[in-house]
């Protein structure tokens, strides 16, 4: 009530409105329950529909501020505890590929691969896509970056049938690792 009273005191500008009759009957119920005009009422319910506007927007505004320090502080853990647990890396490509339908296989090689890592290397991908889905560019970016968000590392995705650099598709064949098998 503090904002109709604050509202009386102000300028008031003449207005015209159509509005529907049942809404009409729900201000002029309001007004005769709290002694008020029916330009207070009006007054009382558009200001209490601008606060909510005002404080749903805050609301959504502070849900992603505290997802996004979540996901940092997520990350600066994993950055801290230095990060070369295989298994960790294994399980998050694995939940990776399974949110994207098109991922047939997932192979891990390079120092991971090799049992070789250590807390600077990145994850090393081969994926084979099934062509009888969509699998874009945008797909391949968004599934590197949460493998990268998962892991707290960079993560390097192959997803050609062959290679034209022969060594890197011969290092690929030799350290490769299943890690995912959508038909297993």
């Amino acid at each position: 009530m503090a904002s109709i009273l604050s509202a009386r005191q102000e300028p008031r500008t003449a207005i015209s409105l159509r509005l529907p009759p049942s809404l009409v009957k729900t201000v002029e119920q309001f007004a005769a329950e709290h002694r008020l005009s029916k330009t207070d009422a009006f007054l009382h319910f558009l200001t209490k529909g601008i606060e909510a506007d005002r404080d749903a927007a805050s609301s959504e505004t502070l849900a992603r501020i505290e997802r996004k320090v979540s996901e940092t502080l997520s990350l600066m853990r994993r950055q801290c505890e230095d990060i070369s647990d295989k298994e960790l890396v294994v399980e998050a490509v694995r939940r990776t590929c399974h949110d994207f339908p098109s991922i047939r296989r997932a192979y891990l090689f390079g120092s991971f691969a090799r049992g070789a890592h250590d807390s600077e290397s990145d994850v090393d991908i081969r994926l084979e896509i099934d062509p009888h889905h969509r699998f874009s560019l945008h797909d391949l970016e968004q599934f590197a970056k949460r493998v990268e968000d998962a892991t707290g590392r960079s993560a390097d995705i192959i997803t050609a049938r062959s290679l034209k650099n022969k060594a890197l598709e011969a290092e690929i064949e030799r350290d490769k690792e299943l890690i995912y098998d959508r038909e297993a």
